[in-house]
Protein backbone atom coordinates (compact mmCIF):
# COMPACT_ATOMS: atom_id res chain seq x y z
CA UNK A 1 0.00 0.00 0.00
CA UNK A 2 2.64 2.50 1.07
CA UNK A 3 2.54 6.01 2.34
CA UNK A 4 3.50 7.28 5.74
CA UNK A 5 3.19 10.23 8.07
CA UNK A 6 4.81 11.77 11.12
CA UNK A 7 2.92 13.28 14.02
CA UNK A 8 4.63 15.64 16.45
CA UNK A 9 3.06 16.19 19.87
CA UNK A 10 4.17 18.91 22.25
CA UNK A 11 2.34 19.68 25.48
CA UNK A 12 3.56 20.87 28.88
CA UNK A 13 3.51 17.21 30.00
CA UNK A 14 4.79 15.41 26.91
CA UNK A 15 6.83 15.81 23.74
CA UNK A 16 7.05 13.02 21.18
CA UNK A 17 7.01 11.93 17.56
CA UNK A 18 5.03 9.11 16.01
CA UNK A 19 5.91 7.48 12.70
CA UNK A 20 3.14 5.65 10.86
CA UNK A 21 2.95 3.61 7.65
CA UNK A 22 -0.28 2.83 5.83
CA UNK A 23 -0.87 -0.86 5.18
CA UNK A 24 -4.44 -0.87 3.82
CA UNK A 25 -6.90 1.80 2.73
CA UNK A 26 -10.44 0.98 1.66
CA UNK A 27 -12.23 4.29 1.00
CA UNK A 28 -15.19 4.88 3.33
CA UNK A 29 -14.63 1.49 5.00
CA UNK A 30 -11.22 0.79 6.52
CA UNK A 31 -7.83 2.25 7.38
CA UNK A 32 -4.95 0.08 8.62
CA UNK A 33 -1.55 1.41 9.61
CA UNK A 34 1.43 0.71 11.83
CA UNK A 35 2.76 3.25 14.29
CA UNK A 36 5.81 3.70 16.49
CA UNK A 37 6.48 6.43 19.06
CA UNK A 38 9.92 8.00 19.52
CA UNK A 39 11.75 5.18 17.71
CA UNK A 40 11.20 2.95 20.75
CA UNK A 41 11.09 -0.28 18.70
CA UNK A 42 7.48 -1.02 19.62
CA UNK A 43 5.57 -0.98 16.34
CA UNK A 44 1.83 -1.51 16.76
CA UNK A 45 -1.03 -2.02 14.32
CA UNK A 46 -4.09 0.22 14.20
CA UNK A 47 -7.27 -0.74 12.33
CA UNK A 48 -10.09 1.77 11.97
CA UNK A 49 -13.41 0.63 10.48
CA UNK A 50 -16.17 2.96 9.29
CA UNK A 51 -19.71 1.60 9.00
CA UNK A 52 -22.91 3.41 8.06
CA UNK A 53 -25.76 3.07 10.52
CA UNK A 54 -29.10 4.76 11.23
CA UNK A 55 -27.37 7.60 13.12
CA UNK A 56 -24.71 8.31 10.49
CA UNK A 57 -21.38 6.52 10.85
CA UNK A 58 -20.04 4.06 13.40
CA UNK A 59 -16.27 4.21 13.92
CA UNK A 60 -14.52 1.27 15.56
CA UNK A 61 -10.82 1.17 16.37
CA UNK A 62 -8.56 -1.74 17.24
CA UNK A 63 -5.01 -1.05 18.35
CA UNK A 64 -2.89 -3.91 19.48
CA UNK A 65 0.21 -5.94 20.01
CA UNK A 66 1.61 -3.79 22.81
CA UNK A 67 4.84 -5.05 24.34
CA UNK A 68 4.71 -2.86 27.46
CA UNK A 69 1.86 -2.19 29.89
CA UNK A 70 2.88 1.48 30.10
CA UNK A 71 2.48 1.82 26.33
CA UNK A 72 -0.96 0.19 26.46
CA UNK A 73 -2.03 2.52 29.29
CA UNK A 74 -0.76 5.64 27.49
CA UNK A 75 -2.50 4.70 24.25
CA UNK A 76 -5.76 3.86 26.02
CA UNK A 77 -5.70 7.29 27.65
CA UNK A 78 -4.83 9.01 24.36
CA UNK A 79 -7.47 7.27 22.26
CA UNK A 80 -10.07 8.00 24.94
CA UNK A 81 -9.23 11.69 24.71
CA UNK A 82 -9.34 11.67 20.91
CA UNK A 83 -12.74 10.00 20.79
CA UNK A 84 -14.16 12.20 23.57
CA UNK A 85 -13.04 15.28 21.63
CA UNK A 86 -14.47 13.93 18.38
CA UNK A 87 -17.80 13.21 20.04
CA UNK A 88 -17.93 16.73 21.50
CA UNK A 89 -17.03 18.32 18.16
CA UNK A 90 -19.58 16.32 16.21
CA UNK A 91 -22.23 16.98 18.84
CA UNK A 92 -21.71 20.72 18.33
CA UNK A 93 -22.31 20.45 14.58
Amino acid sequence: MGGHYRLYVETPEYTGMMLAEYKEIVPNEKLVYTREWNDDGEETLVTVNFESDDNGCKVSLTHGEFQKQESFDNHSFGWGNYFDGLEKKLGDG
